[in-house]
């Protein structure tokens, strides 16, 4: 899995040959890349993304730069972020403080508790003295 921050600006990306030979060489439940097509049904509903902090996520600067993340966002584009408390019963985005910078792409209906962005400080960069 490719990781924010890890690439290079020479950096290549796996090829579908590599990603071929990856698959026969390890189990293959390890590595699926048989993705859901893209449908209606995988976008956010007037593109509105409902989102909410998990309980454990750090408060401070990492909050800061993923709310100015989507401040960015909502200016360059038509989507828009909104914040749900815990009783929301839609599709929301959960941000978690995981191991790894990742998430599902699309919306995803079918999690009760929430799809998972995993976005760890060094994924966001933390910036220098803070």
């Amino acid at each position: 899995m490719l990781q924010y921050g890890a690439l290079s600006e020479t950096a290549k990306l796996p090829t579908n040959d590599y990603r071929h030979r990856l698959k026969r060489s390890r189990p293959a439940e390890l590595y699926n890349f048989n993705f859901e097509p893209f449908t209606e049904k995988k976008l956010w509903p007037d593109g509105i993304v409902s989102y909410r902090f998990d309980s454990e996520y750090p408060l401070g600067w990492m909050r800061d730069r993923v709310l100015q993340a989507f401040d960015l966002i909502q200016k360059l584009s038509c989507i828009r972020f909104q914040l749900v408390n815990e009783n929301y019963k839609g599709s929301f985005v959960r941000l978690t403080n995981g191991d790894l910078c990742s998430s599902q792409v699309g919306r995803l209906t079918d999690i009760q508790e929430g799809q998972v962005l995993s976005l760890p400080a060094w994924c966001l960069r933390r910036p220098e003295g803070k």
